[in-house]
């Protein structure tokens, strides 16, 4: 069985990622997350810490990284890896070449493979693939023309991925976000044993961007309304 090791942020790519992966015969041993500095360039950063709770509901364990050397990502990501019990690191990226290089670089320096199940796939084919894995996803930060901050914490359920279609041509930012144009955070999914359930939130807004902070969240039972 191949072995890997998933980098997540707890936005619908990686966690897509993941569990895809799972469906392809993967292994995964940890998932690991990296909690950046804010605006930071590479990593997600809005609500990282509630990566455990996913985890969690996975049962996978989870370690998570503090980074501060800004922009050196390939000798950061090298050391946190290295000496990993795995073949593979499964990653979200699905157009960015600047993010595949590093990752790819990274992992080549301590002899780990990368593998991106998303690269290249259509946007609204990714939609589809987000619905059939039942992903129960609340957006947490904006930052493009077009998106303000009624769209802090507003699930994307078809309706909002229809207006976010429109929007995004209208004003020419990319559908799936992974420019940072918007940031996500997977409150359910599929193989998830349990779902997060937000208990506190709160919108910060700041002239042209803004967030959602996740303040208190616990796993649930599905069966719970």
């Amino acid at each position: 069985m191949k072995r890997a090791i998933v980098l997540v942020s707890g936005g619908k790519d990686s966690i897509y990622a993941l569990l895809q992966a799972q469906e392809e015969g993967f292994e995964v041993k940890k998932i690991v997350t990296v909690f950046p500095p804010p605006y930071d360039l590479f990593f997600h950063n809005p609500n990282v810490q509630w990566v455990k709770l996913q985890a969690e509901a996975l049962k996978i364990p989870w370690t998570c990284y503090e980074y501060s050397e800004r922009g050196d990502y390939q000798n950061f990501l090298s050391r946190i890896l290295r000496g990993e019990a795995a073949d593979f690191l499964v990653v979200g990226a699905i157009k960015s070449k600047y993010q595949l290089d590093i990752l790819e670089e990274s992992c080549r320096k301590c002899g780990l493979r990368v593998y991106s199940p998303l690269w290249d796939v259509d946007e609204d084919a990714l939609f589809r693939r987000y619905r059939t894995m039942a992903m129960d996803i609340v957006v947490v930060s904006v930052s493009a023309m077009g998106l303000d901050q009624s769209w802090l914490g507003r699930r994307l359920d078809t309706e909002a991925v229809n207006e976010l279609r429109l929007l995004s041509k209208s004003y020419g930012f990319n559908l799936s976000g992974e420019g940072g144009e918007y940031e996500t955070f997977v409150l359910d999914a599929l193989s998830f044993d349990k779902r997060i359930k937000i208990l506190e939130g709160k919108r910060v807004w700041k002239m042209d961007h803004g967030f959602y902070h996740i303040e208190e969240a616990i796993l649930e039972s599905k069966g719970n309304s």
